[in-house]
């Protein structure tokens, strides 16, 4: 009985075709549809890398924290200026400091140190630059996107305006 088994059992196998299987994994999806996280208004406060994919071009940003620095990279691929990378950071008075980096668009951050500085770095065209030091307010208000001041300390909301509400009708 076993034998009729085991011939019947390899008949079958013969039949089928003992081939190797072969495991197929879908391509990998191109950068163009994936989710896109370095966008206009994000705020960033911790460790992390986020991206921005357009028309075939890539910009990417990682943050990490070590210790009393936030230390940064910033690249990019596909543009009309071609490829790059750049590379900074920023230190804290204290590791527990609120820093954070600002996104008002994928080519221009804002980056907080957590205390009394506020500085900007914009890469198409190319320029940085302080907007508070110490406390004091170094650009025109005007300059400083308005979304990003909610996330300043309430010391340094003070050197904006007020934001101008409407007064509601009476009815």
């Amino acid at each position: 009985m076993r034998n009729i088994s085991f011939v019947v059992i390899l008949s079958c196998a013969i039949l089928t075709g003992c081939r190797k299987h072969r495991i197929v994994s879908p391509p990998p999806q191109p950068p163009s549809t994936a989710s896109n996280t370095l966008i206009e208004g994000a705020v960033f406060k911790g460790s992390g890398t986020w991206a921005y994919f357009e028309r075939g071009t890539t910009r990417s940003l990682t943050a990490t924290p070590t210790g009393r620095a936030i230390n940064w990279s910033y690249r990019y691929s596909g543009s009309p200026r071609g490829s790059g990378s750049t590379s900074s950071g920023f230190g804290l008075s204290d590791p527990g400091d609120p820093w954070f980096i600002y996104v008002e668009a994928p080519n221009r951050l804002w980056f907080f140190d957590g205390s009394r500085h506020l500085s900007y770095r914009n890469w198409n065209p190319d320029e940085t630059g302080d907007a508070i030091v110490d406390g004091t307010l170094k650009l025109p208000v005007s300059d400083i996107p308005s979304g990003l001041v909610p996330h300043l300390p309430a010391e340094l909301q003070k050197l904006f305006p007020p934001v101008n509400t409407k007064p509601r009708p009476s009815i």
